[in-house]
């Protein structure tokens, strides 16, 4: 019998994926080029800012203490997240709270770190 090699994910206990994005970005290229219409709701700005962080739903769901499919809902704009979440949410990706909130990203003599925001 022919054994297949595979990686596992051992603390999730499932194989391990690589998964791409379709939009790269560097914090030094933040925020990456792409069209206003796709980063317009909530929802678009949490998945781009997983993808700017390099996490996963599941590892923010871990992060956070909730169930997966609560995060999945956040990022399908299923379910609306809590203001004190949201704080949580930036500060583990790295991006502004106000843009989260609003989609418009500080300007340099405000806040850098957006968490004077409300």
């Amino acid at each position: 019998m022919k054994e297949e090699a595979f990686q596992v994910d051992v603390a999730k206990r499932r194989p391990a994926k690589k998964r791409t994005c379709a939009v790269a970005a560097t914090k030094s290229q933040w925020p990456p080029n792409v069209p206003d219409e796709l980063a317009d709701t909530v929802a678009d700005r949490l998945k781009r800012s997983l993808r700017y962080a390099k996490l996963r739903n599941y590892d923010m769901a871990d992060y956070l203490e909730v169930h997966r499919n609560t995060v999945t809902f956040w990022l399908n704009g299923r379910s609306r997240m809590l203001p004190v979440i949201m704080r949580v949410w930036a500060d583990r990706t790295g991006v502004p709270l106000s843009w989260l909130k609003t989609g418009e990203w500080p300007d340099e003599t405000s806040d850098p770190t957006g968490k004077m925001a409300t």
